[in-house]
């Protein structure tokens, strides 16, 4: 299995190093973090972020979570805000629509 992760990881840097023809470049950009689409874990675990319900996602916001994950709740959490769109996450008869 470690091998496997060795090999990814391998392909992904040949993958950057032809993106990005500068090290600092290519480390900054790593740095930021990843917006994830799925609900990786818990309760909603494999559902779109975007019809995880509010409640939980207010929980999530302050664990103790990886930064794409956190990155990930928080953006949700202000595009719902900014956009008043709450009834994808507080509908519970979506899935009969």
């Amino acid at each position: 299995r470690s091998m496997n992760d060795v090999i990814v990881n391998i392909d992904v840097f040949r993958y950057l190093a032809k993106q990005y023809t500068d090290l600092t470049e290519m480390l900054e950009t790593l740095k930021k973090p990843v917006k994830l689409k799925i609900m990786p874990l818990g309760p909603h675990k494999g559902r779109p972020i975007k019809e995880v319900p509010m409640e939980f996602l207010r929980w999530a916001a302050n664990k103790n979570f990886d930064q794409d994950l956190l990155f990930t709740i928080r953006s949700e959490l202000k595009r719902r805000q900014q956009t008043n769109d709450f009834s994808s996450s507080t509908n519970p008869f979506q899935a009969l629509e």
